[in-house]
Order: C-alpha cells, then structure tokens, then sequence
C-alpha cells in the first residue's frame, strides 16, 4: 500500500509540526569510565526547527548508572540544571526557560566525563508567530479584548500591540447540577451546593469543576480546558497533572469560512468548555484561529495548532493521544491540518466535512457560472435547458442544489454589493464578505465613489496569499495594488458532456453552452472568455497542503467521519457526495480508504 506524499508543505510539517519525541543530535562519545552509552537529550514538546514562547520541554537521558555522578545542562552559556527532575532511572524531565529567537544550543554533560555529552541545537520563534505560514496577514484587526471569558470578563491586553497580545488568564468554572451548564466559580476551593459531580477514569467520584486558561499565540486567543481537583492538584506541569485529567487531548476546529479574513476573533468557533469531553476527563483546547470564521487559512491554523499544542505541553505534559474534531469547516480543517502537519494528531472525528475550503470555491465558481447562464437572461438559448437538464448538466441532484452551490463562489469575490441572479427558497448571493470589525476603508472596493484598489480582498485565495503568491491587479489603473493568483481554470472544459453522452440533452445546447459560458476575471467579474489559472499556483496549494491529498498524516488516521442531516437535493450546499471525495482522495494516495 502505497504511503508517501511529495511536497513542500508536507515536508516542511514533518519537520515543523510533529508534536512528540524528536530524535537529539549532536556530539556523543562513548567514554571508558565504567557507563554505557553517551547521554540524550530529546524535546518532549515539539520538533527542534520549530520551537516557541521561549521555552522547550526536554527528556535528559544519562548513561546507565550516571544519575548518581550529576550532570549539567547549558544553553549557550546558561546553566540550566537546576530545571531538570528525576522520572525514572537515568532519566529527567526539564521545562527550559529564557532562550533567544532563533538558534539556541543545548548541551548536556555527564559530570566527570565530557566525552559522552550530547547536543541539541533548537530553533525558537515568538509565541506571537510568525513560524512557517510565511509574513503576518494584514491588515489585521486585533478582537482579543472583546473576547469573554467564563466571568464575562475579558483579558487584559498590551495596549496597541499589533501581535494582539494579553496576560494569560487563569479561571475556574463548574457544572450546576440545577442548571446543567458551566457556571463561574470565584473561589474554585469553595464549591456550591449545587456542583455536579463526574466519575473519575480510575472510578471515583469527583466535583465537576474546570480549569480554563486562556492565553494569545500567533496573534490569537488560545484556551485550554481541563477537570482540576483545586483541594488535591497543585499548579499543573508537565510532571504534575490534575488528577482527573485522563491524559488526553481533544482539539477543536470551528465552523464556516467566509468572512474568515484580517481579524483574530472574538470567539472560538470550537466551545472549550464542552461537556462532553470534559465529563469524561478530556482535555480541550482550541485557538481562535482555528475558527474558519476568523480565518480561513489552513496554513496558519496548522501553524496555531502546532503552537497551542507546543505550549499545551510545556503546562501539562505529553498526551496520551490528540483527537482533533470539527464540523463543516472546522471538519475539512481538521482533516487539512492532519495531513499537511503530520503528527498533531492521532484520530480524526468530524461531521459534515468537504475535502477542503477550495473544493467549495472551485465547485461554487462553475456552478455559479452555470447559474449565471441559466438565469441571467443574457443568452437566448438558455431558455431551452428544463430545470432537469439544468441539474444534469454539472451532476447536481436538482437545480436547487446546483444554484445554492453557485452562491458558495461569494468567498471568492472580492467586490462588494454584486448582484446576481435569485432562485426561490435560497438567499440571494453575497459577494465580499466581512466581518463588521474591519473598518470599511480598509476594504477593497474598485467601485465605490472612491475606488479602494489598494484595500484588503476578501477571499480565500487573498487570506492565503502566502501560499497562491501575488501579481499587480491588472484592473487597478495605478498599477500599484496587487490581488492573490488564482486557481480556476475552465479552459478546454466541455460542460455537460456526461449530460450529452447520456442523451439529457441536445447538441445544440451543448454546443450553445460552452460557446456562452464564459469565465471570470480576477475580480470574479463575469466575462466571455474562459478563465486561466495560475500554473505557479496550482503547484504550490498542491505543496501546501490547500488542496487535501489524503497521503500526508492521514495516511495513517483513525478518521471518524459522520453526518446527519445533509442530503443531495435541497438548498443546504452540505451534499453527502463531499464525504465520498474525501475517501476519493484518500485511496488515490494511498490506494484505499480503509482507514
């Protein structure tokens, strides 16, 4: 069974984005003084190219024997020693702290016998990003102080800091048993009367009360959940965890995508506080750059994920295993940053899932190519086509679907107030969409009274324009804006050829179809030529994982995959054929989906 993917992105996750045990490096030597074997040094926390926040969680392994004879650890030339604690024979557990950005060497050092030292050399970047999903986005608009917090307080944030950065911020909430829902508790030591209680892994019964802490990486709000036991847990860390934590990890992806553009969010898309999970003894974390509301990049949620597990690690330990889960947008997110950033994850649970954001644009940009032609009144002939030929034309199940389909390229279309052709039961298409926190002369608008070329494009392709790279807008006068490449490309494409070899329709309306149909511009324009993509591209959302392969990470996966109330023939664009391209894809890279 075939098991391997090519590309840039992959290759940079495998070497970024793994979370567990990294091999060390360095200059062992074999002694003679009676010990076997030089000593490690290995990172607990994550990959030794890709560390943050200043701090790193290592294993020191000494020589048989060797505890008893001391040993000492250097950064640069800080002694760290001191940060290290025995957990098992020879070996010690240390969070080191204070290293620079950038490169920051490790050495450990058997004492008495330099010979069988070791070395780690790690590379660290601010908790504030960026690490590998290339110059910060901008603009860029800063939600963390509106973001609540279980008091309906908010974080204190560093006034005009264009990372977005506040205090971490630690809360304790508990689970009414009068209510059923997670209350703020003041004094976590003093529970009410009506605390509910949770069995314990090990069968005890425990009060149902949750520590939440809240903190800002790579420019978003992170928060981590957790059972805590206030009268018996001390402060966690990587040696000390609460007792009735069971040791796992869930991480949480939100919902959507358009609008998910030049904000930090103020909200998780993904709850910490789940009852779920937490009931059972599950930890939780998300970020609120893994909402695809706030931001629609599967390169930065893959780099925040990584970042939030790295510092989840570093306060509480390794987890036994980490299920990430999400719905829609939040599913194909989960299943883009398994495959891209192998290692993260464990298992896959996700519901109502795409292969990923751009399956819908691409998909929406024809349909709503389709829509236009149909029900523009621009062309004659398509008067001819029955709503059943309509629907055979791109597969869809009826034209409903096609046309809620269509509406989907909004996340492509940067110019705002377009209109476009209705269809009953389905709202009317929505062009530039945004989010209220982004000031509107900031935003793109070629043809407002004051045309704003230079502004912010909000679409997918713009969001992840680190990955698609840029080219002067050709429809900006001044020369002087730039737009994202885009992939869409219907050049040579023969559409409703299925529809015609089946006798569905006529040759005339094959014929009259594709003379008509036309393209768009990189506005999304409608226009009669055909649209060529980007080649420079198309090969760099392949690298970077844009595009889900299905051969990275989850070649490996548990993947879950569920839905509930998705069909194929109403105005709810979730269509069960989706599920069926992701194992589509999954046995193309690996030749098969039994996983």
């Amino acid at each position: 069974m075939k098991r391997s993917f090519s590309g840039i992105g992959v290759m940079l996750a495998a070497a970024s984005a793994a979370v567990f045990v990294s091999g060390c490096g360095g200059h062992n030597h074999h002694g003679d003084d009676g010990l076997h074997g030089p000593a490690t040094l290995s990172i607990l926390s994550s990959k030794a190219e890709y560390v943050s926040g200043g701090s790193v969680l290592l294993k020191a392994r000494l020589p048989l024997g060797g505890a008893g004879k001391g040993f000492t650890v250097i950064v640069g030339k800080t002694n760290v020693t001191s940060s290290f604690v025995p957990v098992a024979d020879d070996e010690y557990v240390g969070l080191v702290k204070g290293l620079a950005d950038g490169q920051n060497t490790i050495v450990l050092t058997p004492a008495k016998n330099a010979a069988l030292s070791a070395s780690l050399t790690v590379t660290n970047y601010p908790i504030s990003g960026p690490m590998f999903s290339g110059p910060h986005i901008a603009p860029f608009i800063c939600q963390t102080g509106s973001l609540k917090l279980p008091d309906g307080s908010t974080l204190k944030t560093v006034p005009n800091d264009p990372n977005c950065s506040a205090e971490t911020n630690v809360q304790y909430v508990y689970r009414s048993s009068a209510t059923n829902a997670f209350l703020p508790l003041a004094n976590p030591k003093a529970p009410p009367a009506d605390v509910a209680n949770i069995t314990t892994a090990s069968g005890e019964k425990a009060p149902y009360i949750v520590r939440v802490e809240t903190t800002t990486i790579d420019r978003g709000v992170s928060q981590i959940t957790m059972l805590f036991a206030p009268s018996k847990d001390a402060e966690p860390s990587p040696i000390s965890r609460p007792r009735n934590w069971n040791g796992k990890l869930v991480y949480g992806h939100g919902t959507g995508c358009a609008g998910g553009w030049y904000i930090s969010g103020a909200n998780f898309g993904y709850a910490p506080l789940n009852d779920t999970w937490l009931s059972r003894g599950y930890a939780v974390a998300t970020n609120t750059l893994n909402h695809p509301t706030n931001s629609c990049n599967p390169v930065l949620a893959g780099e925040v994920t990584s970042m939030t597990k790295e510092y989840f690690i570093k306060r509480y330990g390794v987890p036994t295993y980490t299920i990430t889960t999400g719905t829609s947008g939040g599913a194909y997110t989960s299943l883009q940053v398994a495959d891209a950033f192998p290692g993260l994850f464990d298992g896959v649970f996700i519901d109502a899932t795409f292969p990923d954001a751009l399956a819908i644009a691409l998909s929406g940009m024809d349909a709503h190519l389709l829509s236009n032609y149909f029900y523009g009144n621009r062309w004659r002939s398509s008067a001819t086509f029955t709503s059943a030929q309509q629907a055979a034309v791109p597969g869809y199940a009826n034209a409903m679907a096609m046309f809620a389909s269509g509406n989907q390229m909004g996340r492509t279309d940067p110019v705002p107030g377009r209109s476009a052709p209705s269809y009953p039961g389905i709202a009317d298409y929505t062009s530039a969409v945004w989010n209220a926190a982004v000031p509107v002369e900031l935003r793109y608008d070629p043809n407002g009274p004051t045309p704003t070329f230079s502004g912010a494009r909000p679409t997918v392709f713009d969001e992840n324009v680190n990955v698609y790279g840029r080219a002067r807008n050709p429809l900006d006068p001044s020369g002087n804006s730039t737009y994202a490449l885009r992939p869409y490309d219907n050049v040579g494409v023969q559409y409703g050829l299925a529809a015609l070899n089946a006798g569905a329709i006529t040759v005339q309306q094959f014929l009259d179809l594709n003379d008509q149909i036309g393209g768009f511009d990189t506005d999304a324009n409608p226009v009669r030529a055909r649209s060529s993509a980007s080649i420079d591209a198309i090969k760099r959302i392949h690298q970077a994982g844009v595009i889900l392969s299905g051969g990275g990470g989850l070649a490996s996966l548990p993947i879950m995959d569920t839905t509930n109330i998705y069909g194929e023939d109403n105005s709810n664009y979730h269509l069960q054929w989706e599920h069926f391209a992701v194992r589509a894809r999954l046995t193309e890279a690996n030749g098969d989906a039994a996983n």
